[in-house]
């Protein structure tokens, strides 16, 4: 990860879906962007990891095509940062480069209370 982050890489991570406990790896790495999944109030979804988070995404709405062909709509700190991921390169296409000031407007913030 070192290196990623000598090259200027941008590593967004699941914070993982166990609440009781903090960030898994990557997302716990210092250079990592850590997402927890949020619900549609912007509170932590019931099996989001709640500590060591960077940053959360609200994760309802999203539909994705599932293994028999169909639409459902996961969950999870996986979706959670694979949206941030589309968002963080948006801006990057777009021509903004993504402070930490930006992204704690274009991403979800935490919800208040969370040990981090």
């Amino acid at each position: 990860m070192t290196s990623a982050t000598a090259a200027n890489v941008i590593l967004v991570a699941a914070a993982g879906n166990f609440p009781a406990l903090g960030a898994d790896y990557p997302a716990r790495c210092e250079d990592a962007i850590s997402i927890a999944a949020l619900d549609s109030s912007g509170t932590f979804s019931s099996y989001s990891t709640r500590r060591q988070v960077d940053f959360g995404m609200i994760v309802r709405g999203i539909e994705a095509i599932d293994l028999n062909g169909g639409v459902s709509e996961p969950g999870g700190t996986s979706i959670a940062a694979a949206a941030a991921a589309h968002a963080i390169i948006g801006e990057l296409i777009a021509g903004r480069a993504p402070t930490e000031e930006h992204l704690s407007l274009l991403l979800e913030p935490v919800p208040s209370g969370t040990i981090n």
